[in-house]
């Protein structure tokens, strides 16, 4: 073949920058559009470092707020444990002291004494043989709950009488109330402390709590006096445990 003339070679030479002009353009172009991208990418990759910086950091303060609430919770528990723990052993010292004259329960602390033996029925003055050892019961539990190191924990003693199911609930209930007002009467008679006005109270309940055995009405154990008393900031426990 003829060696191409100086026309035919400046034409290849033209057309070849032209390629090479479109296709450094095509590069610049791409090169643009993946710094672009990359950019992109770059932020995508910050914001992403960010939320999840910022989840560590609520991961953080979430373990922070469950350690407190744990905290919390073990501080409510042994609350509960100290509350529980002061009734049962005030409870134990009572029965310890009252044990051969009335019934007591050692865990609630709960004195329990047959009605039948401190009233006739349907009678609220308290009879005369049932005197004797009611003046003990209250010397005896008296001293000890309003002694400092008890009373310190004490919010209200509470007597609280009770009948059985025969006859109205109304008349029950005026009847148990009266009960309760004249044995609150008999034990400021009886013993002679200013303290015991700030926590003595009295209560009737009718024949709203009477006693099942079997299934079945124990009117005998229904009709029933109960002393006994609540700890200061018990509701406070009860909610805490709730909350």
């Amino acid at each position: 073949k003829a060696n191409p003339d100086a026309a035919t070679l400046d034409k290849l030479y033209k057309n070849l920058n032209q390629e090479l002009a479109k296709s450094t353009t095509t590069i610049d172009t791409n090169l643009d559009v993946i710094s672009l991208k990359n950019d992109e990418l770059i932020t995508q990759i910050d914001t992403q470092d960010e939320q999840i910086s910022n989840l560590k950091i609520e991961i953080e303060q979430k373990d922070s707020e469950i350690e407190i609430l744990q905290k919390d919770l073990q501080s409510t528990k042994k609350s509960l444990e100290t509350y529980a723990k002061i009734r049962e052993n005030i409870g134990i010292s009572l029965q310890s002291k009252l044990g051969v004259i009335t019934k007591i329960d050692p865990k609630n602390a709960e004195v329990t004494m047959s009605a039948a033996k401190i009233f006739n029925i349907n009678s609220t003055a308290i009879r005369d043989d049932a005197k004797f050892d009611l003046r003990r019961i209250f010397k005896i539990y008296f001293d000890y709950i309003l002694s400092p190191d008890i009373a310190k924990n004490i919010d209200k003693i509470i007597i609280e009488c009770h009948t059985d199911s025969d006859g109205g609930y109304l008349h029950n209930l005026e009847l148990s109330q009266k009960r309760a007002l004249e044995i609150m009467k008999f034990a400021y008679a009886t013993y002679k402390d200013s303290n015991l006005s700030k926590y003595l109270i009295a209560v009737g309940k009718s024949n709203s709590e009477i006693v099942l055995k079997d299934g079945v009405e124990d009117p005998v154990s229904s009709f029933r006096v109960k002393i006994k008393f609540d700890l200061k900031d018990s509701k406070y426990f009860i909610e805490q445990v709730l909350n």
